[in-house]
């Protein structure tokens, strides 16, 4: 056994499993700890996957659609019967790596803890990083929750390292690898077979791939939007967040360009989604996922259906195999989930002023082989505006200068 592969920490870019693809590519150590996210509510959203089939420690078949049938003598539900103090307590699902804490086999020297883990006789030691404030935060959730530790992450590793952090015996139950759902490449943490109501059941998980069962039991606080999407009968609650500057961007893009919504997620959650997020009616058409080509396993978004000369066409876009047909015409940006401090976007509008006064957009572009070129166009943009900052302060400096010598002139001569 593959010493990583006792910890299961999602990575949030999904583009990372693409660009791996690439030859010539390099593995960051970290990367490998992680297997390949996978984004929620498959049936409306836009995702990229490969089909897999797969099998379970017995060998039964698991093809992401069907659940593993009970081992024989296996209880049920995953939770005891609830204490009587818990009784009138809503239950609290807790992750560990990543939500808790964060664990690396490369030595950390300021690590909270050390746990010594034995794979196939020999002893590897994980360093391991609490999340700040975590002693505070589930002390204070087992004082209003019955608490479940529910990790994809094996027993081996996670007990000994629950035993640490959990200093207040907050946990009722632990969950481990075995306890999850093989479905479609992600251990997912099927809530229904815990033995609680699902109304009271809250789940705690920087992963949506864990809680894709269950995406109304993992809602968003800080939310900007809440957009209701029914799926086969039942209303589920979509928590949206806004990349920062995005309000920004949107008003200074419809200025300069004719902007379209193009997207490969369905019209049932991008429509309303766009009416809540376009307060200047900015978008001039709005294209869902009927829209796209299905491609090789990916929507991709044909530019030569647009009906707009392809070189005054410029798509941003955070993933290339939306673009795979032109890529020439794209801007890429990162996938963005919620850091506060991203400006991706801000950073983007000096080029998009100026490809918005070029007459072609391929004397800027040309990604066929790679972002160097963009790169490059945004380097000379940021070059170009520290010039001019450079310039700006050497003129105050000799002004600063003049007057100095004008009042050292003034000073000599009384």
């Amino acid at each position: 056994m593959d010493a990583t592969s006792i910890i299961t920490q999602v990575s949030r870019d999904d583009e990372q499993q693409l660009n791996s693809s690439y030859p010539g590519e390099k593995v960051n150590n970290v990367d490998r700890l992680k297997p390949p996210k996978r984004g929620f509510f498959e049936t409306i959203f836009c995702c990229w996957r490969n089909a897999r089939t797969k099998s379970n420690q017995n060998g039964t078949p698991i093809d992401g659609s069907i659940t593993p049938p009970p081992i024989q003598g296996q209880p049920r539900y995953l939770l005891p019967q609830v204490r009587h103090s818990d009784m009138h307590r809503k239950c609290m699902v807790i992750d560990l790596d990543e939500t808790l804490v964060h664990s690396s086999f490369k030595p950390i020297p300021n690590a909270d803890f050390i746990v010594p883990v034995e794979i196939d006789g020999t002893v590897h030691q994980v360093y391991v990083l609490k999340r700040p404030h975590v002693d505070e935060f589930l002390k204070k959730m087992g004082e209003l929750y019955e608490c479940v530790l529910f990790t994809a992450s094996l027993a081996k590793y996670a007990d000994p390292v629950a035993d640490l952090l959990d200093k207040w015996n907050v946990f009722r139950a632990r969950l481990f690898r075995e306890s999850c759902v093989y479905h479609m490449g992600n251990y997912v943490k099927d809530l229904n077979k815990l033995g609680r109501d699902l109304q009271k059941i809250v789940i705690v998980d920087n992963s949506p791939a864990s809680y894709i069962f269950h995406p109304d039991n993992a809602p968003i606080p800080n939310a900007d939007f809440i957009v209701p999407v029914e799926i086969d009968g039942t209303v589920h609650q979509v928590y949206v967040l806004k990349r920062p500057h995005v309000d920004e961007f949107l008003k200074k893009m419809g200025e300069l360009y004719e902007c379209v919504l193009f997207t490969a997620s369905l019209a049932k959650y991008a429509d309303p989604v766009a009416d809540l997020l376009d307060k200047w009616n900015v978008f001039r058409a709005r294209l869902f996922r009927e829209s796209c080509v299905y491609h090789m396993g990916n929507y991709v978004k044909d530019l030569n259906k647009l009906g707009r000369d392809l070189q005054k066409i410029v798509i941003v876009d955070n993933s290339p195999a939306s673009y795979i047909f032109h890529p020439d015409n794209a801007v890429p940006v990162k996938s963005w989930f919620d850091d506060t401090s991203d400006s991706e976007l801000l950073d983007l509008i000096p080029l998009f002023e100026k490809l918005s006064k070029v007459d072609s957009v391929y004397t800027v572009l040309c990604n066929s082989s790679s972002q160097s070129q963009l790169q490059s166009s945004l380097q000379q943009l940021q070059h170009q505006s520290s010039q001019n900052q450079l310039q700006s302060s050497h003129q105050q400096l000799q002004q600063s200068q003049q007057q100095q010598s004008n009042n050292s002139t003034d000073v000599n001569n009384t």
